[in-house]
Parts: structure tokens; C-alpha cells; sequence
């Protein structure tokens, strides 16, 4: 999100003049705050003073535009450093007062930095509103560089929505506008919004060449704050290309830039990600010591998400690679009432997660299964907000359709009494007509109900399949369960369950990425459906857990499906290109019988999962059954 300051503060140029020491003329005033960042060895501290003390000189001369004007840099340099609140507090004052102007370039500034508040607070419905309001209003008012400027900040926001595609396009039209004008700042601002969506794309080579032609302008034409978050971005990229040298020279750069410039948050994010890069080369020391310089920083913003995150990332270290299990533990503790009141659950659903990983490490056990707890609380939680907004989505279209064939039955009504003033002599042309519009009005109401019945069809698959591996989900498999348990109880059939949980798939999150994490899953819903017989059913049981029904199984039964999964796995785990040779994706089973004495389904998945303990106790990549 840093590299937002490359777009905010190529608006400003700095050129030094007294300010207590003379009286100014409105129009000189002006020209020094839109030149306000040009002057060698200005930091932003000295910018926010200076630009609050011009604000103060043109309120007391009653210059409303060039206090609005010093309001819009203000708020450009408040959001580059991540003072959202104090950015947001400036917008709540000149907002208004900005569109009160014949000059519109300043409440057009502010609609992109109210944009960009939205999506640093994962507010899409927000981001969706502000990006029409921004568009059409930079479309409406703003010359070529406003709306070359406005298409980069699209950009941004619709890639923060996973919209990629639209992104890119936004870019590309960014940049056309740019290179049409021959604005070298927008150009850059553009090229960045293009490196980023191939950075989301995982294409991180192209990413860099881009980011290499936006270094070549900023060198020459940017301020220095914008070249130490290229070097950032740059160096995170060859961090994540693992070309770990090129990545510590250029983060290391951008530590350098930002000490000399006092940007705090600059440094923060540096030491952050060189600790990455110092994990990688196995320099733990240093990643160390890294993490707690970013931290001292991160730790002013007390709910901020990159203290959260880094905090996290620091646990991590702590936890798994160092064996500090205490250390890691008062690290936690310091970020809980932050974790509490982002109230954001997949961030909470990691903290619980390391949570309970380190209470059971530290032999806790009631705190280690309070914190599983969460965990599993937290995933349905999240299950439940992803299909309450499935449904939301589908309901709005549902509304926007059911608006459409209602405007579509008035509209025709209103045509049927015309024609009968008109055509009232001629009564078979009216019968026709009625006829027709009967036929209409049918066709729409047959509509209606044909797409009624899609949404509930999709409802219910939506119910019961799992979304990110098309396989029956939590709901489904235990259906299934419950409908074989109590069928086996009736009639003394033999009834098996069996729980899998895939080994060190936290790893392949951490090290990989979400997105290969989520190819293994896929994968290992493909080994289950193709290794089971056709009798048996599985289900993804939560997370990277699953469970299998097998119906009159015998003893080498269970021995059969693990066997027939691990080769699955060992045949086609190359498939997943992002993951190296090497790799062996392995998988743990514990499976159990039903017994007379058996009172309930949740018995019997509780007596597998104690059997998947044990086998993840004995070594992983095995098997243990009480068949």
C-alpha cells in the first residue's frame, strides 16, 4: 500500500521560501504549496508542519481556496504514511467546502484519497460507491493528468477487490493517457499499478521489469520518498522470485533512503522485510533483530495492520525456528486487544491458530483447546460470512431483476391504455393487442420464476459443496455420516469413519503462498474422490481436515484407501508448478469402527480424530486404525 505515496506525492514540488517572516500574496502562496516537497532534506514531519501553517495563514486571510488547496496536500501525505484517521478527519472538514469551488481539482483529489481510506479498511461495498463518485466526478471535472491519475487509483482499488482483469485495464488506460500528454509522473504512477497486478498474478519477473522502468523516471524526475518505496517494492519482489541477494540490495537501499529522509513508516517496512529475506537465508539472528526494530516503530499504531502482521510473522519465528516458545508468547499477548478490535476474522483466525500451536507447545492444554476452539468457531464464522455474501450478491440481482420486469409490466400497461384511446374503433386490433401484451406480461412472470428457480438450485448446491474444492462440505459429509450411523444401528451393517489431515499443510501457506496452498487442497480433494470406492463418500471436514465413510469395510479396506491416496499424491503433486521437485505432500489417517456401545455419531469422529492424534504423534505419513 506504500507505494501509494509514488501517486499522492507526485502532485507536490517543493520550493523554499521564508513563511513567518513576510506577508504573502494569495497567488505566491499557492504556487509554494503546490511546490512543497522539492526542498533538499525536507522530511515529513517538516511537510506536515509547514502545510498546517500555510492552511492557518490562508484561514486567518479568509483564502478559501488556498486553504482547501493545502488541505488536499495534507491529506495526500496523511494517507502515504498511514495516518488514516488524521486523513480522514481533514476530509471531514473540506470535503464540502472543496466542491464549493470553481477549481474542482482539490474535491477530486479528496474522492481518491476517500477511496483509498475504504480499501485500507477492507470495506468493498464502501470502495465500490467511491470508485463510481470518483470516476464520474474526475470524468466530469478533471483535465487528461486527473483522469490518467484517477484510472491508476481505479486500478489500485479494483486489484485490492481481486478484480484483476478490470485493473489491468484501468493501468493500460492510465498509462495511454500519460504517454499521450507526455507526463512522466503519471507514467510512473501507471507502470505501478501495471507491476502490481502482475504482482497479484504471482508473475513477479514481469512485475520487476516494470517497476525497473518506473525507477529510471523517479530517479530523475521523483522525490526521494517515492525511490525508497520502489526499492521496497523491487526487493520484495526478487524476495519472493527467491533471488534473496538482489532482494536484501534493494530493501536495504530503501532503509537507507528512508533513515536519511526520518520516514518512520519507510523504515518499519524495511526492517520488516528484511527479516523475511534474513529468515530465508537462514540468518535468524539478524531476522531477529529486523523484527524488533520494525516493531519499536509499528507499535505507535497500536491497531495497526502492519503491526498486527509483522507481530504475527515475528510469533512464527519465535515459535518454529527458534523454540522460543516464551518469547513468543508475550509477543502475543501484546497484540490481542489490537487482534480484538480490528475484529477482522481471518487475521484473528491465524492469531488463534499460532495461539493454540503454542499453548499446546508449552504442555497448556485446556488454553491450547480453548484456542482450537476459536479456530474452529473462527472458520465457520468465516464459512458464514462467505455465504451470507453469495447470498447478498445474489439477492441484490434477484431485486434488480424483479425491479426490471416490474418497470417492464408498468411500462406496458401505460402502452395498453394509449392504444385504447387511440384505437378504440378498431376492437380486433385492441383484442390483438391485449392478447399480445398477455403474452408479454406471461413470457416475464415465466422468467421470474425460471430464475427464481436457478437461485434456489444455486442455494443449494451452494449449501452443500465446498467452494474453494468442489467437494460436499462439513454439512454434507456429516449428513451422510448421520444418515449411515443410523442406518448401521438398525440393521448391524458395518459402519467406518475415517479422519484425514494433510501434514505440515501450514508450511506450504507460509512458505508458498495461499494461492499453492489452496492447489494442494484441491489436489487432495482429487486424490480422496479418485482413491475411495464407489460405495464410500468423503467431505472436507474443515480446514485441511476431511472425512471418509466407508460402508462394510474390513481391515485392509483402510490400509487400501491410504495407500491408493499417498500414490495419488506422490504421482501428481508436480502438477502444482509453484512448488519444488522435492516436495512430498504427505498425509495423516486415523480411522475407527462403530461400536454397539456407540450412543451417537460425534463418538465415533472422536474416536478417529484421537487415532489421527496419535498417528500425527508417531511420525505423520501414516496410518493408525482400531479396526
Amino acid at each position: 500500500m506504500r507505494n501509494t505515496l509514488i501517486l499522492i506525492l507526485s502532485i507536490m514540488t517543493f520550493q523554499s521560501l521564508a513563511f513567518f517572516n513576510e506577508e504573502w500574496k494569495h497567488d505566491e502562496l499557492n504556487d509554494v504549496i503546490i511546490h512543497i516537497h522539492k526542498e533538499p532534506q525536507i522530511t515529513p514531519s517538516q511537510l506536515i508542519k509547514r502545510l498546517n501553517n500555510y492552511s492557518q495563514y490562508a484561514k486567518e486571510k479568509r483564502w478559501l481556496d488556498t486553504e482547501v488547496l493545502a488541505a488536499s496536500q495534507l491529506v495526500g501525505l496523511y494517507s502515504a504514511l498511514h495516518q488514516y484517521d488524521n486523513a480522514e478527519n481533514v476530509l471531514d472538514e473540506f470535503l464540502a467546502k472543496s466542491l464549493t469551488l470553481d477549481d474542482k481539482s482539490s474535491y477530486i483529489f479528496f474522492l481518491s484519497v476517500e477511496l483509498e481510506i475504504f480499501d485500507i479498511r477492507s470495506d468493498r461495498q464502501g470502495a465500490k460507491i467511491a470508485r463510481e463518485r470518483y470516476k464520474n466526478n474526475a470524468l466530469k471535472f478533471g483535465n487528461q493528468e486527473a483522469i490518467s491519475y484517477m484510472y491508476s487509483k481505479l486500478a489500485q482499488s479494483l486489484r485490492i477487490s481481486d478484480e484483476l482483469s478490470k485493473s489491468l485495464i484501468s493501468a493500460q488506460a492510465a498509462l495511454k493517457i500519460a504517454e499521450e500528454i507526455g507526463h512522466l509522473e503519471r507514467k510512473a504512477l501507471a507502470l505501478s499499478s501495471i507491476a502490481k497486478v502482475y504482482e497479484a498474478q504471482n508473475n513477479y519477473e514481469e512485475a520487476v521489469k516494470y517497476n525497473h522502468q518506473i525507477l529510471s523516471i523517479l530517479l530523475t524526475e521523483g522525490d526521494k520518498l517515492s525511490v525508497s518505496i520502489l526499492y521496497n517494492d523491487i526487493g520484495m519482489n526478487y524476495l519472493r522470485m527467491n533471488q534473496f541477494e538482489s532482494a536484501e540490495e534493494f530493501i536495504q537501499k530503501s532503509l537507507e533512503l528512508s533513515t536519511e529522509i526520518q520516514d518512520e513508516i519507510g523504515v518499519a517496512y524495511a526492517n520488516r522485510y528484511l527479516a523475511e529475506t534474513a529468515i530465508h537465508k537462514n540468518e535468524l539472528s539478524k531476522a531477529e533483530a529486523y523484527y524488533k526494530n520494525a516493531l519499536t516503530i509499528f507499535d505507535k499504531y497500536v491497531d495497526s495492520k502492519m503491526r498486527v502482521e509483522t507481530s504475527i510473522a515475528f510469533i512464527e519465528l519465535l515459535l518454529n525456528r527458534l523454540n522460543r516458545p516464551a518469547d513468543a508468547q508475550l509477543v502475543l499477548i501484546s497484540i490481542q486487544e489490537a487482534i480484538d478490535k480490528r475484529s477482522y476474522k481471518p487475521e484473528q483466525l491465524v492469531f488463534y491458530k499460532l495461539k493454540h500451536e503454542l499453548e499446546k507447545k508449552q504442555n497448556r492444554y485446556d488454553r491450547s483447546l480453548s484456542a482450537l476452539e476459536q479456530v474452529i468457531q473462527l472458520e465457520k464464522d468465516i464459512h458464514q460470512q462467505e455465504k451470507e455474501s453469495d447470498l447478498q450478491q445474489l439477492m441484490v440481482k434477484y431485486e434488480a431483476d424483479k425491479i426490471d420486469a416490474d418497470n417492464q409490466l408498468l411500462q406496458q400497461e401505460n402502452e395498453l391504455k394509449q392504444l385504447r384511446i387511440i384505437e378504440q374503433k378498431s376492437k380486433n386490433m385492441i383484442l390483438t393487442l391485449v392478447i399480445a401484451i398477455v403474452l408479454t406480461i406471461v413470457s416475464a412472470l415465466i422468467i421470474i420464476l425460471l430464475r427464481q428457480l436457478k437461485i434456489r438450485n444455486k442455494f443449494k448446491t451452494m449449501a452443500l459443496h465446498d467452494e474453494l474444492t468442489n467437494a460436499p462440505n462439513r454439512r454434507a459429509i456429516m449428513n451422510v455420516g448421520q444418515r449411515e450411523f443410523d442406518h448401521s444401528k438398525r440393521s448391524d451393517k458395518q459402519l467406518t469413519i475415517a479422519l484425514l489431515d494433510i501434514d505440515h499443510f501450514k508450511n506450504f501457506n507460509d512458505i508458498y503462498g495461499h494461492d499453492v496452498g489452496d492447489e494442494v487442497l484441491k489436489l487432495f480433494s482429487d486424490a480422496c474422490r479418485n482413491s475411495i470406492r464407489s460405495n464410500d463418500e468423503y467431505g472436507r471436514f474443515g480446514g485441511e481436515e476431511w472425512l471418509i465413510v466407508l460402508r462394510d469395510a474390513q481391515p485392509h479396506h483402510i490400509e487400501q484407501v491410504f495407500s491408493r491416496i499417498k500414490d495419488y499424491l506422490t504421482d501428481t503433486v508436480s502438477s502444482i508448478e509453484q512448488l519444488p521437485s522435492e516436495i512430498k505432500l504427505t498425509f495423516s489417517l486415523g480411522a475407527t469402527q462403530l461400536l454397539d456401545t456407540d450412543e451417537n455419531l460425534e463418538t465415533l469422529i472422536k474416536r478417529a480424530d484421537d487415532n489421527l492424534y496419535n498417528a500425527k504423534n508417531a511420525g505423520r505419513n501414516q496410518f493408525i486404525t482400531d479396526l
